[in-house]
């Protein structure tokens, strides 16, 4: 499909739209202990003579959607607690609903249910994929999961190593975080190092954008992602639920369960997650991909201690993975690849009472990580062509005002490589102060934000190489921002934000001298490399009627310095079969646009779709477009449920990528075509899920215009992927 042609469908969806009433309101409710006013999570929520089944996670909270009548009824049943079933007058402007659940041993009368004002999460995202929706889906990584929404993209070396790509921006630009802290990884630093987050042991994953994105990180103008697993309890459930979760896909003879347990011991809440899974070499519509299985373990163990006013809980994880890039005897490693990474980590929170600034009595947060990260990549032969270790030590003080929130962040970090790499071994420093406000104003809400950084970055033994100067450097900078947004009209809103963006070059960036084979490259870091800076702004609108969602997004990012390992165009002088990447330093503009629509035909019919484009362009002479950037991509569908059944068609593709920067290679347009049944039904009041997905239903040859070794490597081909989840 051309760009005209995306353009065109988008538009005859918006016309359709507008002569449609039926699609409902959104209702947003929490559920509550009736003895101890704490949330309950593994609650199941449906809806009357509807298909929607929402289940609450730690916070509590659900959302669903009623029909074009005055009530919806709710029912809402946990094991432990009595099954309560509610009648709610619906309305365009209701306050967020509390159902009260009682513990099955009282006998107690009818559930209360009662408005409440409770103030929003600190950061208020611009997108939430929840559970349901991330194991409905039945992707392996996080990038996967999130490929179908507007913006996104993944960067990859193979079916083990996706990583998101959101607004043409990945790597060390995107944050990607696991419960709001780094995950101690070096998956942004290069394309075959996979990203340590199970989507299977995921709660929701949220993407924040804006100025509250400075509680997190300085390098944000794409905005935050946020993998909330939620390791350490929030809540004390009264009795133990769990949910065990099969899923297993033809395309690589994959396979992966999840078994989750959480209850309490005395005073202790616990959770526990156990995910496992295995696939072997991926079939392509040209055969078969040598070299690219994979097998993962993860395990993981919380415990938390909750009372009115305080919480205090610890986390234990350990994450195990084997998977291979496959082979290319025209760049420097015929046979592939095999890489083992290994992650151990161990969390703490505590929430404490804190009233001195604090009008609304919300507790100060602390948090505290130690991660020790290895990874070995190993030649066919079985000799160590590259290994990296890490020691992360983070954390940080959340300390929340009565409009906004202050915070500091520090993390520790030793690095290490070992094999044929040559950048030496460093540690690093940093520590971050952040602060945002936010003011309402009728039907105006204003939000600011300022962050200064510094880090220090300290070879253990400094040297002049053939690189330049390896020494110790000290960076800082500061970042920040605002957005002011106004409501038009009850469904019509419009927001504009501007940002600034600060990031320091990584240790790789700087120091970094060797092949790196799973990478098809020699790899040359810049001790000379300055700090990048970025500024940007958005103008968003968000229209929602009753049978209409639509929101669009037009946004400029502008680089002084951008940061990049760029194709020389070269052979290593070194290593004559790698070609040579070396960090460089250049002004750019990335421009694009974003949108999405959604709406209802009729009780069960829903169509939606989504469009994104970027265009980037280094700005430094001579004037050329940036490599890696996504073509125009779009998806449109058609979803069909009637409890409990859910049946969707997927149409997705991309325009041809011609637009190339430097030594890069062309990718042609594709259409490929999706279909998802799902079933859902309760036996012996427990939640069954069933779910039959056909990926790529045609075969279609296609390629990912941001996988480096496209050339050898197309998608994969038609792919059945079965799953089935039980709650208990």
């Amino acid at each position: 499909m051309s760009s005209h042609g995306a353009f065109a469908l988008f538009k005859i969806w918006i016309v359709i739209s507008l002569t449609t009433n039926v699609w409902g309101i959104e209702f947003h409710g929490k559920i509550i202990d009736a003895k101890t006013r704490m949330p309950i999570s593994g609650v199941i929520v449906t809806v009357a003579n509807s298909s929607e089944v929402k289940i609450t996670q730690n916070d509590g909270y659900f959302y669903v959607r009623s029909k074009e009548s005055d009530v919806m009824i709710l029912t809402a049943n946990r094991t432990g607690y009595k099954t309560e079933t509610d009648t709610f007058k619906v309305s365009e402007k209701m306050p967020l609903a509390e159902i009260i659940m009682h513990p099955q041993v009282t006998q107690l009368g009818e559930t209360i249910v009662v408005g409440s004002n409770l103030s929003p999460r600190a950061t208020e995202p611009v997108k939430t994929v929840r559970r349901s929706e991330l194991r409905g889906r039945i992707k392996n990584t996080l990038a996967e999961s999130l490929s179908n929404n507007a913006g996104f993209a993944q960067r990859s070396s193979g079916p083990a190593t996706a990583r998101p790509v959101l607004r043409g921006m990945g790597d060390a630009r995107l944050l990607v975080l696991e419960d709001g802290q780094n995950t101690g990884d070096l998956s942004a630093s290069s394309p075959d190092h996979a990203i340590i987050i199970e989507p299977m042991a995921t709660d929701n994953v949220t993407v924040t954008r804006g100025p509250q994105t400075v509680r997190y990180g300085s390098s944000n103008l794409a905005g935050v992602i946020n993998a909330e697993k939620n390791l350490i309890p929030k809540s004390s459930p009264k009795s133990w639920t769990g949910n065990i979760a099969l899923s297993g896909a033809t395309v690589n003879s994959g396979l992966a369960n999840n078994t989750r347990l959480e209850g309490a011991v005395g005073q202790f809440a616990i959770h526990t997650d156990i995910v496992a899974r295995r696939s072997d070499d991926t079939t392509t519509p040209l055969g078969l991909l040598d070299n690219t299985h994979s097998q993962a373990t993860n395990y993981a163990i919380g415990v938390g201690r909750i009372n009115k006013s305080k919480k205090i809980g610890a986390a234990i994880s350990l994450y195990d993975s084997k998977y291979g890039v496959t082979g290319d005897a025209e760049r420097g490693h015929p046979n592939g690849v095999e890489i083992h990474v290994e992650r151990k980590r161990v969390e703490f929170e505590a929430s404490l009472p804190f009233t001195i600034f604090n009008r609304n009595k919300k507790p100060v947060e602390w948090f505290h990580a130690a991660t020790t990260y290895w990874h070995s990549e190993f030649e066919s032969s079985g000799i160590v062509g590259a290994e990296f270790g890490v020691v992360t030590i983070d954390g940080g003080l959340r300390i929340p005002m009565s409009t906004g929130e202050s915070g500091f962040l520090y993390e520790y970090r030793d690095y290490a490589s070992g094999g044929f790499t040559f950048t030496p071994p460093t540690r690093e420093y940093a520590g971050g102060f952040y602060s945002f406000r936010d003011w309402n104003y009728q039907n105006w809400k204003l939000v600011s934000s300022f962050r200064v950084d510094v880090r220090q970055i300290t070879p253990r033994t400094e040297r002049v190489s053939t690189i330049g100067d390896v020494s110790e450097k000290i960076f800082h900078g500061f970042s920040g921002g605002g957005s002011l947004q106004h409501q038009l009209a009850k469904e019509l809103d419009v927001k504009l934000t501007w940002m600034r963006s600060y990031r320091p070059p990584s240790v790789e960036e700087l120091f970094s001298g060797g092949p790196h084979l799973a990478a098809y490259s020699y790899e040359v870091g810049n001790p000379e490399s300055d700090p990048e800076t970025g500024s940007g702004v958005e103008l968003a609108t968000t229209w929602k009627k009753s049978n209409l969602n639509l929101r669009l997004a037009f946004y400029e990012n502008r680089y002084d310095n951008y940061l990049y390992l760029g194709n020389t165009g070269r052979m290593s002088y070194r290593r004559a079969d790698l070609p040579l990447y070396q960090v460089k330093n250049q002004d750019a503009r990335i421009r694009g646009t974003e949108g999405e629509l959604l709406f209802k035909l009729n009780d069960h019919l829903k169509i939606f779709t989504t469009l994104s484009y970027i265009n980037g362009t280094f700005t430094s002479p001579p004037k050329q477009a940036m490599p890696q950037i996504p073509p125009l991509m779009w998806q449109t569908g058609i979803n069909w449920s009637e409890t409990p059944l859910k049946i969707q068609f997927l149409f997705r593709g991309a325009s041809q990528q011609n637009r190339l920067g430097e030594f890069e290679e062309a990718t042609n347009a594709y259409h490929v075509f999706d279909v998802d049944i799902q079933y859902n039904f309760f036996k012996q009041k427990r939640l069954n899920t069933l779910k039959l997905a056909i990926n790529n239903v045609t075969d279609t040859v296609y390629r990912n215009h941001l996988n480096r070794i496209k050339a050898i490597m197309p998608e994969p081909g038609r792919d059945a992927r079965m799953f089935y989840e039980v709650y208990f």
